[in-house]
């Protein structure tokens, strides 16, 4: 058996126990898939605690040193993987960073220009003013029509308007939950999502997800297991997996909601993206009553105009305002007035179909450079979802990616589950060239073909 010694080493236990995992590696007394004692074993064979020894190979998988499989035990990596780069505090990572899902914006001068040449001096300084928290009726009334563009039919009333989705999801969990209720989500979801639950001290459990979404009978069984106060779901081109929910599967999570009286936050910023002939009834037009349902134009014309709606349940509307008025006082007016006057022209819809247009030719340039391997896109989505083979693991793969100049996302950031890791990386089309993307994706090909 292989025994480690540390009394030469300074500083903590279990880093030290990581660097004589790497010195014994180096020195060839560790080989290439050996299999590394028990943590129990070690513990005892060199008198450390058990936690140490945990964290001490728990730190060497992160420096892709070795890999634990469970039910098999901790292994010598045949292809070890170099430890991340370490960038100086306050340095951005200078490569190509497919790691964010933020479109450029489809907006252009001559956008802007057609918003501000109508724009009367009495209407500009009254945007610049304080406006009741729900906004003016007539950027409502434009909500409202955008809403209708994705298939929900609602008057300005029942609207609100809201700083982007995220402050929508906020709103709509601080309208239904209290710190530490349970609350569903999917079993990869956003981690934004995820941190907006924990900032707000809730319980989070998962829902499986299959290739249409999230599944009735794992739902159920979800709330077998304990009471919930709210499900979220992103039905169209879910992130990370991009799938887009069917309409039998929708009207089945539907009828689990009205039965089980559960609220839902449907998340639809990315059904914007979709084409009219793909888009399906979203789930508050099937349980109106249990559907708070939120979108925004981020994906769909520009990210920097943080404007989105919020439709709340009619026994919810009261409470969803005064929560808005809490977060915000009201989203800027200005930010309104450009939405409004872009969904009235039609640019809006314009920019959405640009967008999607440059979607599907970025997907193109990841379908032909990632041919034969496993993983998951769509035309209209604005990122891919790749699963590793073996031996790589989440966290090494992006580690070793951004080594090499190019930034993706870890599984490990969508698991609310710690210790759960699906080998597989979201890897984002919208940012440089389409130049920049291919010779980005050429550099994760090489990596996964062992040239690199």
């Amino acid at each position: 058996m292989w025994k480690p010694d540390l009394a030469a080493r300074k500083g903590s236990r279990y880093a030290a126990l990581a660097d004589e995992i790497a010195e014994a590696i180096k020195t060839g007394r560790l080989t290439p898939g050996t299999r590394l004692p028990t943590q129990r074993v070690l513990a005892r064979a060199v008198g450390l605690n058990l936690t140490t020894v945990n964290r001490g190979y728990s730190l060497a998988v992160k420096r892709g040193l070795i890999s634990a499989e469970v039910g098999r035990g901790t292994f010598v990596r045949t292809q070890p993987v170099p430890s991340p780069v370490h960038w100086p505090k306050g340095a951005q990572f200078a490569g190509l960073d497919l790691s964010t899902n933020l479109p450029g914006t489809a907006a252009g001068p001559a956008d802007l220009e057609q918003v501000f040449a109508g724009l009367r001096d009495d209407v500009a300084v009254g945007l610049l003013g304080y406006r009741t928290a729900e906004g003016c009726p007539e950027q409502r009334a434009a909500g409202a029509e955008w809403l209708d563009h994705l298939g929900v039919t609602v008057t300005r009333d029942h609207l609100l308007i809201v700083s982007g989705a995220m402050h929508g999801i906020l709103i709509s969990l601080l309208t239904i939950c209290q710190p530490g209720d349970r609350v569903l989500v999917e079993e990869l979801a956003s981690p934004g999502v995820i941190g907006l639950c924990n900032a707000l001290g809730l319980t989070i459990d998962v829902v499986p997800l299959d290739s249409d979404g999230v599944t009735p009978d794992g739902l159920e069984r979800a709330l077998e297991a304990g009471a919930a106060k709210a499900l979220i779901v992103v039905p169209n081109l879910q992130n990370p997996t991009l799938a887009v929910m069917p309409a039998g599967r929708r009207a089945e999570i539907a009828a689990i909601l009205k039965r089980r009286r559960l609220f839902a936050i449907e998340n639809d910023v990315y059904g914007p993206l979709l084409p009219d002939a793909d888009r399906l009834p979203p789930l508050v037009t099937l349980a109106p009553a249990w559907v708070c349902y939120v979108t925004s134009l981020s994906k769909a014309a520009a990210p920097g105009l943080r404007v989105g709606w919020l439709l709340p349940p009619a026994s919810l509307h009261r409470r969803a305002l005064d929560r808005l008025q809490v977060t915000s006082g009201m989203t800027s007016p200005i930010l309104g007035h450009i939405a409004a006057q872009w969904i009235a022209s039609g640019r809006a819809r314009s920019m959405a179909a640009r967008l999607r247009e440059e979607a599907r030719r970025r997907q193109a340039v990841a379908s032909k450079v990632l041919d034969g391997l496993s993983g998951m896109g769509h035309p209209s989505a604005l990122h891919v979802w790749l699963k590793l083979p073996e031996p790589w693991r989440s966290e090494e793969f992006a580690a070793y990616a951004e080594q090499h100049g190019v930034a993706v996302l870890s599984s490990d950031s969508f698991t609310p589950s710690h210790g759960t890791n699906r080998r597989a990386v979201r890897i984002s089309l919208t940012n440089g060239s389409i130049d920049d993307l291919a010779r980005g994706l050429t550099t994760l090909r090489s990596m996964l073909d062992g040239r690199l």
